[in-house]
């Protein structure tokens, strides 16, 4: 029973590791963050393209519908699969900064 569940779990691996792995069309959980100036929307089609880093290399990113707070975000997860260099994302999960984080005072 357990070797089915831990199957379907798919890894984590950071940018650098999903171009330099062979991890083609295998079903992964790729984290990084989002290149703010890559995002594009292209409405006829109702996907998303975007850029994540992990500070050494990028990737594109694939999603089909709009993703809340990209451009807010601090770090995505992209759920799905690489392929032919673009990673396809069946789900995006965002990090974005917490609104009660300490404002920092310039009294002083």
């Amino acid at each position: 029973m357990m070797g089915l569940f831990t199957e379907n779990v798919s890894p984590y691996v950071s940018v650098s590791e999903l171009i330099n792995e062979d991890v083609n069309n295998k079903n992964v959980q790729v984290f990084g963050q989002v290149i703010i100036d890559s995002i594009y929307f292209d409405q006829n089609s109702g996907i998303i393209t975007f850029d994540i880093t992990d500070g050494n290399q990028s990737v594109q990113v694939n999603h089909r519908g709009m993703i809340n707070n990209l451009q807010n975000s601090t770090e995505v997860v992209a759920i799905g699969s690489y392929r032919n260099n673009v990673f396809e994302a069946d789900k995006v999960l965002v990090k974005c900064p917490s609104k009660y984080e300490a404002l920092v005072s310039e009294e002083g």
